[in-house]
């Protein structure tokens, strides 16, 4: 054999860089498994926060299926919504608002009232008139029978066609 193979250095130089390699090739290995169980366990993370999330919407539609419908909007001023224009049509509202507006107040009371008045005034007249027996009592019973809804949630739909017809009444006095 040749003469470097024979010296104990050498030898123990080459030992050494093959031993470090393995040991690297084993760190790195020891590495890679620890990188896989990581990503397994994100995965199976990512698919219980996504079961989690499913049934999180499914609670948020289940309790909004649950809310009743909205006639009027909250916004100021209130307007009806597509729902309150449909009871609206069917219970003649605006007709029913034009020939009221034309008859609850005089001109002098109406021209006194701000359009924020004028609602409440509205509000009063057809909340009051919704507990006695007549026209609005009857329009409310019907439109809450004919689309299964509460009857307090029939008033804006009369209420707001008041209002405007009260309104653009007060326009042409002034």
């Amino acid at each position: 054999m040749s003469d470097w193979f024979q010296t104990p250095l050498i030898f123990t130089a080459i030992l050494a860089v093959v031993s470090s390699l393995v040991g690297i090739g084993v760190w790195v290995g020891r590495i890679s498994e620890r990188l896989a169980n990581l990503k397994e366990n994100a995965d199976n993370d990512r698919s219980v926060l996504k079961e989690f999330m499913q049934e999180i919407r499914d609670d948020i539609k289940k309790i909004l299926r649950g809310l009743p419908p909205q006639t009027a909007t909250g916004t100021s001023p209130m307007r009806l919504t597509d729902l309150g224009e449909r009871i609206a049509e069917s219970i003649s509202a605006l007709a029913w608002a034009a020939a009221e507006a034309d008859s609850i107040i005089n001109d002098e009371t109406l021209l006194d009232l701000e359009p924020f008045q004028i609602e409440a005034f509205c509000e009063r007249h057809v909340t009051d008139g919704a507990s006695e027996e007549g026209t609005i009592r009857d329009k409310v019973l019907e439109a809450a029978y004919e689309f299964g809804i509460d009857k307090s949630l029939v008033l804006p739909v009369l209420r707001i066609p008041l209002r405007d017809a009260l309104l653009k009444r007060r326009e042409a006095l002034l």
